[in-house]
């Protein structure tokens, strides 16, 4: 008995350590998805994405800012960190300014022709319906989603030319000239903005807060059930041994 004892012990150790991790993780990864639809909807309703790019990226500044009957449009450039340094980038937010844009109901909605595209005169540079990252997707289910689409386009190198964004039905929403520049990053020179550190993340989710009560719920109901199943096997145990011993 006291060797089933022993091995219950260190099995409950084991569990209590592995339900800890878990709780944490997802709570952790909740808060994150939860303060995401947070900076979302401070994109939307004060029309600017700065605390949204200092969130997602080391660094990034606006880049250019239209507006149509229909949409504000903006323009960022970023930098983000990769494998083999700093990854540019440019993201496009289009936020409706009314209710009546047309959009996706659903994310396979084979109708939806929205787009973007990037040329140098002749050359395209871009397209989203090449870019497996969106491909098969109904892009302007972000409207009915979220309340926006944007668009993250990977930069290899300079770019000065025409920016083109296509709504629902495939119509023109804008086409403008956008300069683009790709050199290494020096925060002095570049006008760039700094992203938020680690630390900063860790203040703004205050895991902690949102951990506590949910691992006191979990760990309570893990105690009580572990010791119940342990008393229920301790006493299956004793009386089969008991019996045994006659």
């Amino acid at each position: 008995m006291k060797k089933f004892l022993i091995w219950y012990i260190v099995f409950s150790v084991i569990m209590f350590i592995a339900l800890y991790a878990l709780t944490l993780y997802q709570t952790a990864q909740r808060r994150s998805l939860d303060y995401f639809g947070e900076l979302i909807e401070d994109v939307v309703g004060m029309r600017n994405a700065d605390e949204f790019m200092r969130y997602q990226t080391k660094a990034y500044q606006l880049n250019d800012s239209f507006q149509t009957d229909d949409y504000d449009v903006l323009v960022y450039q970023a930098l983000t960190e990769g494998t083999q340094g700093d990854v540019h980038h440019m993201v496009v937010f289009l936020i409706p300014r009314h209710d009546s844009i047309p959009f996706a109901v659903s994310l396979d909605d084979p109708d939806d022709q929205m787009a973007l595209t990037f040329n140098e005169g002749e050359t395209m540079i871009y397209q989203s319906e090449d870019d497996e990252r969106y491909e098969g997707r109904a892009l302007s289910y972000g409207f009915n989603v979220i309340g926006l689409v944007y668009y993250d386009v990977i930069l290899d190198q300079t770019y000065d030319g025409t920016l083109t964004l296509y709504d629902y039905e495939g119509s023109l929403i804008l086409a403008e000239d956008v300069m683009l520049e790709v050199e290494d990053f020096n925060l002095e020179t570049s006008g760039f903005d700094l992203g938020m550190t680690q630390e900063e993340k860790d203040d703004v989710l205050d895991i902690n807060a949102y951990v506590k009560d949910e691992l006191l719920t979990n760990i309570s109901l893990f105690l009580v059930v572990d010791i119940l199943v342990g008393g229920i096997i301790y006493f299956v145990v004793k009386r089969f041994s008991l019996k045994m011993s006659k």
